[in-house]
């Protein structure tokens, strides 16, 4: 069996285990179903991945109440399966209350915030709302550049996935400063083969 296949095997048995152990309600269950769901999402399992964690975000709004942190993970988790089934109003919604929430619970400069505001600005930008996208990357690059470094792979991902949002916008200038600032890093800290270097340098190429 594939990996992947073989994980998704492991974890049926595990959540079959669970639902008997517990009840259908119970933290540990939603646990189990989130874990699977992502195996599924890797699997191209889209909608069997949404199933489970629309079961696990309810049991955990139940259980812990809709300002837990594990509830805003939950919700970005549903975000990104949404996502991928061109469900955006509804990842949109999701992705805004998880965020809502992490700014409450941990501050504007907590990474986690940062991750949100990228996920968030993913969802913008493939419902055409550019200017939204550029103004929650530019918060989460300058939360990324407070908490990991100037020279850390993180940032330069926050870097190139702004330049995009930019060339978008007509800020094309902008746009190539932040390329070249992230193909710097990329090249330092991956090497010049790596699929990040190579993916800023064919954007270089078109806009330099």
């Amino acid at each position: 069996l594939d990996r992947y296949e073989l994980a998704a095997k492991l974890l049926e048995q595990a959540l079959e285990s669970a639902i008997t152990n517990f009840e259908p309600a119970h933290p540990v269950v939603a646990v189990n179903q989130s874990n699977l769901a992502l195996v599924y999402k890797d699997l191209g399992r889209y909608e069997s991945a949404a199933e489970l964690l629309e079961q696990a975000l309810e049991s955990d709004l139940a259980n812990f109440g809709p300002a837990h942190p594990v509830v805003a993970a939950r919700q970005s988790n549903l975000a990104t399966v949404y996502q991928d089934l061109g469900r955006y109003e509804s990842a949109t919604e999701l992705l805004e209350q998880a965020l809502e929430s992490d700014l409450t619970n941990f501050g504007p400069a907590h990474p986690v915030v940062a991750v949100n505001q990228s996920n968030l600005a993913t969802v913008y930008q493939d419902l055409g709302r550019y200017e939204s996208a550029a103004e929650l990357l530019e918060q989460a690059l300058e939360s990324n550049l407070t908490n990991l470094g100037q020279d850390h792979p993180t940032v330069a991902v926050s870097q190139s996935n702004l330049a995009i949002v930019y060339i978008n916008i007509g800020r094309e200038k902008d746009a190539i400063a932040l390329l070249q600032s992230a193909q710097a890093i990329f090249e330092a800290s991956l090497g010049v083969n790596h699929p990040n270097t190579k993916g800023v340098q064919s954007w270089l190429d078109k806009y330099q």
